[in-house]
């Protein structure tokens, strides 16, 4: 049996997440008329089956901007202290 590493976990999420906000910057940036900023603002017709519903990208991207406003937020209490 393989025993799989934390250390090694952690880094790659937050790579994918750095990925996925520099892309969200490239989506932002281009042009209303492009492939990808039209397929950012795209309703989907119709219903899904039962189930869970599928994890949307831009889902999977607010929680990474939530997650690095906290960090950011956390390290600025730490570096300056706690006022109150």
């Amino acid at each position: 049996m393989v025993e799989e590493n934390q250390s090694d976990i952690a880094p790659t999420a937050e790579k994918l997440a750095e990925t996925r906000l520099k892309r969200y910057g490239y989506v932002l940036r281009a042009n209303k008329d492009t492939f990808r900023k039209v397929g950012l603002d795209l309703e989907v017709l119709g219903k899904r089956e039962k189930g869970r519903p599928e994890q949307r990208w831009l889902d999977t991207l607010y929680d990474d901007l939530k997650q690095l406003v906290l960090t950011r937020t956390r390290c600025m209490i730490e570096r300056n202290g706690v006022r109150r």
